[in-house]
């Protein structure tokens, strides 16, 4: 199976158009806005390859859920906190994850060696189910295990 492509999923997405500005007005602190209403995702151009993928996976979150600002703080944070989980779930595999693990436990390589941002690395790491972390865990022993000499 072909690992999750924040691109590819786009241009399946054909009702959704992307649009690059470097209008930091229009940005407004952000590094995207997903628009509803217009069905398009407005995103800065200044970013990094990197950061445009997790950035798009992120506001594709919210174009699959349907979502639009409902004007509570506490409701949009929510709303926010799901879609970097459900990104950082497609972009970040858990063999993907291990693999780059077992590599470095320094989190800027870790996300390097993902091709997604540090952040959305923390948020997949934030919330492993108990069950995933210990699979990681078994995983990486295995792999620092030598084994009998043959």
């Amino acid at each position: 199976m072909a690992s999750f492509s924040p691109w590819r999923l786009l241009r399946n997405l054909s009702h959704i158009d992307l649009h690059f500005t470097d209008d930091d007005d229009i940005l407004d602190g952000a590094h995207a806005w997903y628009y509803h209403r217009l069905r398009a995702i407005v995103m800065d151009k200044r970013l990094s390859q990197v950061e445009r993928r997790s950035v798009l996976a992120h506001e594709l979150g919210h174009v699959i859920r349907g979502d639009v600002p409902c004007g509570d703080d506490v409701l949009d944070c929510r709303q926010e906190s799901v879609v970097d989980q459900w990104a950082a779930r497609k972009l970040i595999t858990l063999d993907a994850l291990v693999d780059a693990l077992r590599w470095s436990d320094d989190p800027h390589e870790v996300a390097d060696c993902l091709w997604v941002t540090v952040d959305l690395l923390e948020v997949r790491l934030r919330h492993l189910h108990p069950s995933e972390r210990a699979w990681i865990r078994r995983q990486l022993d295995r792999s620092t295990d030598p084994g009998p000499w043959p």
